[in-house]
């Protein structure tokens, strides 16, 4: 099974032999709903373009025709990935009004967190700026911080409700999958990471995940990882009036290569339960 200190070590070996094949739906292959949710900047379109093979200009198609395929032991299944849109929008409560209704199948929910390294859109970048006292990169991931919780607690909050609400088993979620993205701009304190992110932990964010278990129950078999992430190293700037907070990538471009065979290989696991 997939754990945060195997993701760790992938990444860090830069695991990449075998990488998941991409090829084209065919009628015969069965396709897994997925939803991808989290707050705005996370990197959830970007995730959703690695995914899907297709230009992240458009990360609501549904259609299914370079995504991921599953091979091993068997199994033939592609995904059919949508992603959420993070910032308040009618399109987003019509998303999430949709995919976590009654008649909805949603195989699964990956939740995208990046442990305070949200891009800030540059509508929003001077109000932020105003809200940072003291005006640090630590201050700025703190708030991100707070704000990534409460997107997490709203997704558990969606998946129990479906749960409770769909009467057939097929339409409810049988996993969820948090991504710990951007790893790489805070390599040097992943241990951190870890003891805010991996189950067992028991940080705020820990907790809700625990509960969302415990409410939803063992007999329907749902299945919960958390996998660090860097599938696009690069540095990181936050721009505003009141001067820019920079922060450099401590990883290579070939650790999103690694990353995105640890993606895969999770979704195998979890798609092959």
């Amino acid at each position: 099974m997939t754990t945060w200190d195997r993701g760790v070590a992938a990444i860090e070996s830069n695991l990449t032999l075998g990488e998941t094949s991409k090829r084209h739906w065919f009628p015969w292959i069965s396709r897994v709903p997925v939803v991808i949710m989290g707050g705005p900047g996370a990197g959830k379109t970007a995730i959703w373009s690695k995914l899907t093979g297709r230009p992240a200009a458009n990360a609501m198609s549904t259609k299914v025709d370079k995504g991921y395929f599953f091979g091993r032991r068997g199994l033939r299944r592609t995904l059919t990935v949508t992603t959420i849109p993070g910032q308040d929008s009618e399109q987003r409560y019509l998303d999430i009004d949709r995919y976590f209704g009654i008649y909805t199948a949603v195989h699964g929910v990956i939740f995208v967190a990046s442990f305070g390294f949200d891009q800030i859109w540059p509508d929003e970048s001077e109000v932020t700026a105003a809200e940072l006292d003291p005006f640090t990169i630590e201050e700025l991931s703190t708030r991100n911080i707070r704000r990534e919780l409460k997107s997490f607690q709203e997704t558990c909050n969606r998946i129990r409700h479906k749960h409770a609400v769909a009467a057939d088993p097929f339409f409810k979620p049988k996993w969820l999958l948090v991504l710990v993205n951007k790893v790489d701009l805070y390599w040097d304190a992943i241990d951190q990471a870890r003891d805010y992110y991996a189950p067992g932990c028991n940080s705020e964010f820990d907790r809700e995940a625990t509960e969302l278990q415990r409410s939803i129950g063992t007999l329907a078999g749902f299945a919960y990882r958390v996998i660090p992430m860097a599938l696009s190293p690069m540095p990181y700037v936050f721009s505003s009036n009141r001067g820019d907070l920079p922060i450099d990538s401590q990883l290579e471009p070939s650790h999103g290569k690694a990353s995105l065979k640890l993606l895969a290989d999770t979704l195998e696991e979890l798609n092959g339960s």
